[in-house]
This record gives C-alpha cells, structure tokens and sequence, in this order.
C-alpha cells in the first residue's frame, strides 16, 4: 500500500518579491509522485486560441523553460513559447501551462503556472475559439465554495490470476478538481485542488492551493 499527498503552493505573479523554492520539483515541473512543488500564477504578455491553436507568450523580461501543457495536472506534450500548436481543450478538463521561469531584472528561478482552460459547467465549449482562464485560478469562477470528491477502486488478482480484493484512493477539494485519471490496472490513484486567498498585514493577498495526490496499489 502507498499514499501520498502532494502539496502545491499558488502565488500571484504580481506579489513582490516572493521567493518560490521549486524545491523536490528541481527536474519536474509537474507533481510526479512524492513531491513537493511550489508555483507562482504568471499572467501572460498575449493569449490565443482560436481555430483549434493554442499560443501562449509570457512577459520579455522571463526566461522560460521545460515549459509543459498540462491537462488535469498530467504533462500533454512540452510547449515553445510564442508559438502555435494544434490542441483540442476538452470542456471537461482543466488545463495549465506549467514551466520554470528566471526573472532577468532580479536572477530569480521559480516554478510558475499560467492557467489556459477551467472546467466548464456548460459541459460543451462552442467552437474551437475561447477566452482564458483567471490567472489567479479557476476557482475565482465561482465565487461559492463548493467541494467535489472521488473514489477510485481497482481489482486485484494474484499470479494466477485470482482476486485478492481492492485497492482504494479517496480525494475531496473544490468544485470540479476531483479526478481519477492517474489510476491504472494495478494502482488506484486520485487528485484534487483546494484553493484559499490569504490577505496579510499590508493588504498583499497570496493565493494557495494544495493539490492532494493519493495513491493505493495492490501490492
């Protein structure tokens, strides 16, 4: 049996001077086992999506590498800045821009994320055209916390083939962040996000979320 939770810190691109660590997430941009990764929302320079073309450019002063389109916070393919690319953004997904960003005016490295697509409660998106996310998150979409919640069982056999019972993940967080899509044939596997606004002392407001990875396999 194996759990683990994965915790991810969002911070707004505007804060000041916030150190983000990227921490156990030195190779990886993206939550990949018992990791823990901290990201900072960039807003984009210019975002387009149109015709089924994704193209996504971030401020000059950012170098910006390893950058990954991800869907429901699983790694699509690895993406080049300013340029265009052929993608369907299913409207029952969620999908971010993930990648490590060095701020030229300070030296700064940090992990950072850029939201492209929410969830859509329509359940259908028209066309192949959209408006961007909230770079401060999906959540801000809905302005009533609600909390969604999955379980994920996956049956279990011996060598011969005989079942020796289940293995079981269970996660709960905001509204339409639940998902299961990370299981397979040996591992039942969940994730969720939750997502809070923190206002400190001089009004400077950072947004958190934690994003909680559980795992159980049949071993």
């Amino acid at each position: 049996m194996k759990s683990l939770c994965v915790f991810v810190l969002l911070c707004l691109a505007a804060l000041p001077a916030l150190a983000v660590v990227p921490n156990e997430c030195s190779t990886d941009v993206l939550p990949d086992g018992p990791k823990d990764c901290r990201y900072r929302h960039v807003k984009y320079a210019s975002f387009s999506y149109s015709g089924g073309e994704l193209s996504v450019r971030w401020p000059g002063y950012y170098t910006v590498e390893d950058v990954r389109l991800a869907k429901n916070w699983r790694s699509m393919f690895r993406y080049e800045p300013a340029s265009s690319v052929q993608v369907d953004l299913s409207p029952t997904a969620r999908y971010d821009l993930v990648a490590r960003f060095t701020d030229r005016r300070n030296g700064e490295t940090f992990l950072g994320l850029t939201p492209v697509s929410c969830r859509s409660k329509r359940g259908a998106r028209r066309g192949k055209t959209l408006t961007p996310a909230p770079f401060q998150g999906c959540n801000i979409i809905d302005p009533q916390p609600r909390a969604c919640s999955v379980q994920t069982d996956v049956d279990c056999t011996d060598d011969a083939g005989n079942p020796t019972g289940k293995a079981s993940a269970e996660c709960s967080g905001d509204t339409g962040t639940c998902s299961d899509e990370c299981s397979d044939s040996d591992t039942a596997c969940c994730t969720a996000t939750r997502t809070t606004t923190e206002t400190s002392s001089d009004g400077t407001q950072t947004s958190l979320t934690a994003i909680e990875e559980k795992q159980q396999g049949c071993d």
